[in-house]
C-alpha cells in the first residue's frame, strides 16, 4: 500500500514537467484514464487511447497531460476507492493536479459499450457522459472519438496556408476561386481537398491534400514555365521595349515594303485586266446586237446598205458573229486573269503588312 501511494505521488510530481505534444497558450489540463476491464482488449485499448488523445489535442478548450504510469485499478486502490465513481474521479483529478478528467470505461449492462465520462474540477461543472457500442476496434474507436469531440466542444481552427513560387498565383479550392497567393484559409472542412494553382505564362499545378481537424496545413507549390512560352511578366514590373539594331530594322523594313509593293502591283494589274474585260464584254455585246439587226434586215428587206458601206448580206453577218465571239472570249480571259490578280495581290500585300507587325 505504501509503495502504491509513493508511486502515485511520484507520478503527480512528474506531471507538471510533462510536455504536451501540442501545447496551447490556454485551456484546461485534462487527463485520460482508461478502464482495465477485459472487455477493452489490447487490440482496442491502444488505438482507443491514441484516438481520444488526438481529440483532446484538437480541442480549443483543453490541453493534454500525460496520465500516470499506473493502471486504473492501482489508482483506485491508492485513493482508497472501491470503484471509479464521480467522487473517486474527482479525487484522482485533484491528486494528479488536473483541471478535468476523462474516464473511458467498458460496461456490459444492459449492453456492451464504452462509456466516456468528462468530469470538470476547475471550475466545477456538471459531469457529462456519452456511450458508444462496443464493436470491432475501428468502429468503436471512430464512434468514441466522435462522442468525445461532442463532449469537449469547439476544436482549434482548421487552417490552410498556400504558398507559391512565384507569388501572386490564383488559388482554387475544390474548383472554387479563393484568391491569390500567399493565401491563408480558415475553417476549412476536414478531409480530402484539391488545390489548383495557376498563373499566366506558367504551368498550372494541382495538389491533393488531406486536412485534419484543428490543425494548420501548409502547402508549397512551385510553378514552372510552359514549354515554348515566353516568360510571364513580373507583377508590378514595367517592361522596357528594346530597339532592334539598325541593320535588322532596315533589313526587316525592306522585306516588308518589297512584299507589300509586289502585292499592290499585282492587285493593280488585276484591276486593269478587269477593266479590259469589261470593255471587251461591252464591245462583244454591241457587235452581237448589230449582227442581229443585220440578220433581221436581210430576212425582211433583202441585201441593202444599212450603215454607210455596210451591206446586209449573209457573209457580213457571219463576220460580225465571229468578231463578237472573239470579243466574248477575250472578255472571259481578261476577267478571270483580273480576278486572280486582284485576289493574289491583296493576299501578298496583307502578308507584307503582317510581316511589319511582328
Amino acid at each position: 500500500m505504501d509503495t502504491m501511494v509513493a508511486l502515485l505521488c511520484a507520478a503527480a510530481l512528474m506531471l507538471p514537467m510533462a510536455k504536451p505534444a501540442n501545447p496551447a497558450p490556454s485551456g484546461r489540463s485534462v487527463i485520460l484514464l482508461v478502464d482495465s476491464s477485459p472487455l477493452l482488449t489490447p487490440e482496442l485499448r491502444s488505438p482507443l487511447q491514441a484516438g481520444l488523445r488526438t481529440e483532446v489535442e484538437r480541442s480549443a478548450n483543453y490541453r493534454w497531460v500525460e496520465p500516470p504510469a499506473i493502471s486504473l485499478d492501482e489508482l483506485a486502490l491508492a485513493l482508497n476507492c472501491s470503484g471509479m465513481d464521480d467522487v473517486c474521479i474527482r479525487k484522482a483529478g485533484d491528486t494528479l493536479k488536473a483541471d478535468a478528467v476523462i474516464l473511458a470505461a467498458a460496461s456490459s449492462t444492459p449492453r456492451k459499450e464504452v462509456v466516456l465520462t468528462l468530469v470538470h474540477l476547475k471550475p466545477q461543472k456538471p459531469t457529462r457522459m456519452a456511450a458508444v457500442p462496443l464493436q470491432e476496434p475501428d468502429s468503436t474507436v471512430g464512434a468514441a472519438r466522435q462522442a468525445l469531440r461532442a463532449l469537449l466542444g469547439p476544436v482549434k481552427p482548421t487552417r490552410l496556408v498556400v504558398l507559391t513560387t512565384p507569388p501572386g498565383a490564383v488559388v482554387q479550392l475544390d474548383g472554387e476561386h479563393k484568391g491569390a497567393s500567399p493565401l491563408t484559409l480558415n475553417d476549412i472542412p476536414e478531409g480530402a481537398h484539391r488545390i489548383t494553382v495557376s498563373k499566366a505564362g506558367l504551368e498550372p499545378q494541382t495538389v491533393d491534400v488531406n486536412i485534419p481537424v484543428g490543425e494548420s496545413t501548409e502547402v508549397k507549390v512551385t510553378l514552372s514555365s510552359v514549354p515554348g512560352a515566353a516568360p510571364a511578366a513580373t507583377v508590378g514590373a514595367q517592361a522596357t521595349p528594346t530597339e532592334a539594331a539598325p541593320e535588322e530594322q532596315e533589313e526587316g523594313g525592306g522585306m516588308r515594303y518589297a512584299v507589300t509593293g509586289t502585292g499592290a502591283v499585282g492587285a493593280g494589274g488585276g484591276l486593269l485586266s478587269l477593266v479590259v474585260a469589261a470593255a471587251a464584254l461591252a464591245s462583244a455585246s454591241a457587235v452581237v446586237a448589230f449582227s442581229a439587226y443585220l440578220f433581221t434586215v436581210n430576212q425582211t428587206e433583202g441585201p441593202r446598205n444599212v450603215v454607210g458601206p455596210i451591206r446586209a448580206n449573209q457573209t457580213q453577218i457571219v463576220v460580225f458573229q465571229i468578231v463578237s465571239g472573239v470579243l466574248f472570249a477575250g472578255a472571259a480571259t481578261f476577267g478571270l486573269a483580273g480576278a486572280v490578280g486582284v485576289l493574289a495581290g491583296v493576299a501578298v500585300a496583307l502578308a507584307g503588312t503582317m510581316m511589319g507587325g511582328e
